[in-house]
């Protein structure tokens, strides 16, 4: 049986948000002192609707343990289905990301390309969440210094952010103050000593999403069938021999040669000219371009593993010279080749074993 269940932590995510912009909030308490400051501190907040066994802990299993002020606590007032903020439910957005490639060993992202994915997010659930922010304080002093520093924030909301994923197109949001209750209490208050609580109605429109699908993009390495034959017609039938074995087509990108010497490859433009010692090769690009990178070729199929990834130099004999590859630490336009000794065409001359002489 497939498995249907997932949590990602969507609402929670929101109202960690929501804390996060009550926190920090101060008093002033006590009397003066010299230089004529009061004390200051720092109001807490935490969720409201919390379960028995954490009430009961924080009451230190008492009946007779009295809450301190200031506090602000917040809890979810409700939550309904936004009918007005509704787009297309099947509507399915693919997005391709091509990921930076990451060294295990330095703990960093390096330049170069790693891995290439598609994900597919679903089109996401409209909810508008309606929280409350009750403010506990001793006195209406307290209260106003409270509420005066949140207040000025809100003109008419804020913006937060769930989460910083690049893909979530989830997790920005606002926080709107709806509604203000200023007491708790009713007027004349006379005898009672009840703490008087101001709260605070917001308004917060999220989206509530399913997981993505994510595929990892692949290369196409070979074409092990093909619907040509060998002088570029359609087959017209699956008779044909070449269709056992498929029929391969060799595709240069960029038209470009390659000159390996002395271990190091580099590519000749189309068109370029070189000329080559017995020491060394030297390649002159055609008119005023520049000569080829490797890296700016290789990268446009994905990215190489050094000393895995093979480079082949095909022989007129129909044999290859194999070599695994890496880029030139210093030079793009170098790629360091360690050829496999096992495929090094051997001499096929027979060896010197007597003295040369120019004259005869």
């Amino acid at each position: 049986m497939a498995r249907q269940f997932f949590y990602d932590n969507q609402v929670r995510r929101f109202l960690l948000q929501f804390v996060r912009l009550f926190s920090n909030f101060q008093v002033e308490m006590g009397a003066p002192d010299a230089s004529g400051d009061r004390d200051l501190v720092t109001v807490p907040v935490m969720y409201g609707d919390m379960s028995r066994n954490v009430a009961q802990v924080m009451r230190e299993a008492s009946e007779n343990k009295v809450l301190s002020t200031p506090r602000m606590t917040c809890y979810i007032n409700s939550m309904t289905y936004s009918r007005e903020r509704v787009q297309e439910p099947n509507f399915i957005d693919k997005l391709h990301v091509r990921q930076r490639k990451y060294n295990e060993s330095t703990k960093t992202y390096s330049r170069t390309q790693s891995n290439a994915v598609t994900v597919e997010r679903h089109m996401p659930v409209p909810y508008d969440l309606k929280l409350n922010l009750d403010i506990w304080t001793s006195n209406t002093e307290m209260k106003l210094q409270l509420m005066e520093q949140i207040l000025c924030l809100f003109n008419p909301a804020l913006e937060i952010q769930s989460t910083d994923n690049y893909v979530d197109w989830t997790s920005l949001s606002l926080v709107e103050l709806e509604d203000i209750s200023f007491s708790s209490r009713s007027i004349p208050v006379g005898t009672e000593d009840q703490i008087d609580i101001a709260t605070l109605t917001f308004g917060m429109p999220i989206w509530l999403t399913m997981p993505a699908n994510v595929k990892k993009m692949g290369v196409i390495h070979k074409i092990i069938n093909s619907v040509y034959d060998g002088s570029g017609d359609l087959v017209t039938s699956v008779s044909d021999d070449n269709l056992v074995l498929g029929t391969r087509l060799g595709i240069t990108p960029g038209r470009y040669g390659a000159i390996l010497l002395n271990g190091q490859a580099e590519l000749v433009d189309h068109g370029a000219e070189s000329i080559t010692d017995s020491l060394d090769t030297t390649v002159i690009a055609k008119g005023n371009s520049k000569k080829p990178s490797w890296r700016a070729v290789l990268e446009q199929y994905g990215p190489i593993n050094p000393g895995i990834t093979q480079i082949r130099f095909s022989q007129e004999g129909g044999s290859e010279v194999v070599g695994t590859i890496a880029y030139h630490p210093a030079d793009p336009h170098i790629l360091l080749v360690t050829v496999d000794s096992d495929t090094i065409p051997t001499n096929t001359l027979t060896a010197v074993d007597a003295i040369i002489r120019p004259s005869k």
